[in-house]
């Protein structure tokens, strides 16, 4: 059915998109960096409850890491694990000045799946990955 009426504007496709400002270049850059191949391999585990296969996501489309395998996977999907962190808290009793005792929680952030980056060919990789990891 062709639409009619008031809708029928906003249900046809416009031909042309209008273009309210120039085009970004460094965005256009980061864009290609993202999509460039990295080799990387998720680490094995001791832990039973691990999945044995990681599925990460970006912008819906997955992507899967057999642990212990070497894999060739574009490079957002690295951004992904490098920002996939985990936080745990200790529990540790202290003695305060006055001879009380109190509890403190130090916390342990550390990657939720390790992994190794084998080969990267873009000069900027390493910086890049560097920075993503030092965030907290």
């Amino acid at each position: 059915m062709k639409p009619t009426g008031p809708a029928k504007a906003s249900l046809e496709p416009k031909l042309i998109e209008p273009v309210d400002r120039p085009v970004n270049h460094q965005w256009a850059d980061d864009m290609k960096f993202n999509e460039e191949k990295v080799e990387v391999t998720v680490h094995t585990t001791s832990d039973k409850n691990a999945e044995p296969i990681v599925e990460v996501y970006n912008n819906g489309i997955p992507q899967r890491f057999i642990r212990g395998k070497r894999q060739t996977v574009k490079r957002k999907f690295v951004e992904v694990l490098a920002r996939a962190k985990m936080t745990s808290y200790g529990n540790q009793k202290i003695m305060l000045d006055g001879g009380d005792e109190t509890y403190v929680y130090p916390e342990s952030t550390a990657l939720r799946y390790p992994f190794t980056v084998h080969s990267d060919p873009n000069p900027r990789g390493i910086d890049w990955l560097k920075a993503i990891l030092a965030e907290g």
